[in-house]
């Protein structure tokens, strides 16, 4: 929209170089007296070219095709900004994908492991610490936090 009507005004400022053309006219009842009445009809015709204005209207074209620049550097940088977030969003969930197919790997990684010590704890083969330590990571990968 800011670019439209930034065209428009540039169209505008241009068409203020060109000749203008004005037809005028009236109509003009007269009463001098009760008695006489005059009717009066004038017809004008003006043709006005801009010959020097001391650079005011090519200064006013330069500052709309500024404007007209202006609005179109923001609406590419818009654009920009868009596909920027939309490539930082598909990246992110990309990122949340990897971390949640990691912990259900570690998850499973520390049942096993836990199992192990378990198994190794019943059978007389290593202390509770050990058991204690599965047990303890198995809990954290279940939080998320390995």
């Amino acid at each position: 929209a800011n670019i439209s009507a930034s065209k428009a005004l540039l169209r505008a400022a241009k068409a203020q170089t060109n000749p203008t053309l004005s037809l005028s006219s009236k109509y003009i009842k007269q009463t001098a007296s009760s008695v006489s009445e005059d009717y009066s009809w004038d017809v004008g015709l003006a043709l006005s070219i801009p010959i020097y204005d001391g650079g005011a209207k090519n200064a006013k074209i330069m500052e709309s095709e500024s404007v007209v620049r202006t609005a179109e550097i923001a609406l590419d940088n818009l654009k920009r900004q868009v596909k920027l977030e939309i490539e930082q969003a598909f990246l992110d969930v990309r990122e949340a994908r990897v971390k949640y197919y990691t912990s259900v790997k570690n998850v499973k990684k520390a049942k096993i492991s836990y199992k192990m010590a378990r198994v190794r704890y019943v059978n007389g083969l290593s202390q509770s610490v050990e058991m204690e330590d599965a047990l303890r990571t198995l809990d954290q990968a279940r939080k998320g936090r390995t």
